[in-house]
C-alpha cells in the first residue's frame, strides 16, 4: 500500500515506466498519491498489471505542465496504455476519484488498456488523452478480450484516436468475444476519431454495451480525406448489443 507518495520519473525499456505488477496474488493500493512524469518503451507507460490494482484520489500529471505519462515510439508503434496496460483473466484496476488527464501512446489506449480482467472506475476524469501512431483505437480507454468495464458518474472529453473511438473503443474487428461495457451517469463528450465512432466505437460479437443516464454530446469524426469512411461522430456500434 502506497499512500501519500510520489511515484515519478520511473523509465522502463520495456514495460511500466513506474512499476509492474505481475501476477494473480499481486495486489497494489495506491491513495493520496501524483503517478506521473513515467514512460515505457513498451506497453504501460507509467503502469503494468495483472493483478489487483486500486487507485484512489490519485493525479496522473497534466501535458501542460509537461507531467503526464507515456508510452514511447514514432510512427506505427502500437506500445499500448499511455497510463495503465491491464492484463491478465482475474486481474482487477479499480479507479475512484482520480484524473487521468493528459496521457500518451503510442498505440491503443492512449490511458488504459485492458485486454481481459473487470475495470469498474467511478467518480474520475479520463481529459486530453491521445493517441500518437497511425491508425489506433481508443483516445482514452481501450477495451478487449474479455474485459468487464463499468464507469460511473466520470467524464471522458476532449480525447482524440487516429482511428475508431476517440473516447472509448471496444472490441477490434471481430477478432474478440464476450465483453461488457456500462456507462452510468458519464459525460462522453468532444473526443474525436479519425475514421468511426469520436465518442465510442464498438465491433465484436458477444459484446453488451449499456449507457444510462449520460451525455453523449460533440463527438465527431475529423479525417477529410477518408469522407465515406467517416460514420457515427457520436457512436459507431456493429456486431453488439446496446441497452
Amino acid at each position: 500500500t502506497l499512500n501519500n507518495s510520489d511515484i515519478v520519473f520511473g523509465t522502463a525499456q520495456r514495460h511500466g515506466g513506474a512499476f509492474r505488477a505481475e501476477g494473480a496474488d499481486t495486489t497494489v493500493i495506491i491513495n493520496n498519491s501524483r503517478i506521473q512524469n513515467n514512460a515505457s518503451a513498451n506497453h504501460g507507460g507509467a503502469i503494468v498489471a495483472s493483478g489487483t490494482l486500486t487507485i484512489k484520489d490519485s493525479d496522473f500529471g497534466t501535458f501542460a505542465a509537461n507531467t503526464h505519462n507515456q508510452t514511447l515510439g514514432s510512427g506505427n508503434n502500437n506500445f499500448v496504455g499511455g497510463a495503465i496496460y491491464q492484463h491478465g483473466y482475474g486481474s482487477n484496476v479499480t479507479i475512484n476519484n482520480t484524473d487521468i488527464n493528459d496521457q500518451r501512446a503510442y498505440g491503443r489506449g492512449g490511458a488504459i488498456y485492458v485486454a481481459n480482467g473487470k475495470f469498474p472506475a467511478a467518480d474520475s476524469d479520463f481529459r486530453n488523452n491521445q493517441v500518437l501512431s497511425s491508425s489506433r483505437e481508443g483516445g482514452a480507454l481501450w477495451f478487449g478480450s474479455s474485459a468487464v468495464a463499468e464507469i460511473r458518474n466520470s467524464e471522458i472529453s476532449g480525447n482524440s484516436a487516429t482511428r475508431d473511438g476517440g473516447g472509448i473503443s471496444i472490441g477490434d474487428s471481430g477478432s474478440w468475444n464476450g465483453m461488457t461495457l456500462t456507462l452510468d451517469n458519464v459525460k462522453l463528450n468532444n473526443n474525436t476519431a479519425q475514421l468511426r465512432g469520436g465518442g465510442l466505437w464498438a465491433s465484436d460479437t458477444q459484446t453488451e454495451i449499456t449507457i444510462r443516464n449520460s451525455e453523449i454530446n460533440h463527438n465527431e469524426n475529423v479525417d477529410g480525406v477518408n469522407t465515406n469512411r467517416e460514420s457515427g461522430g457520436g457512436l459507431y456500434i456493429t456486431h453488439s448489443k446496446v441497452i
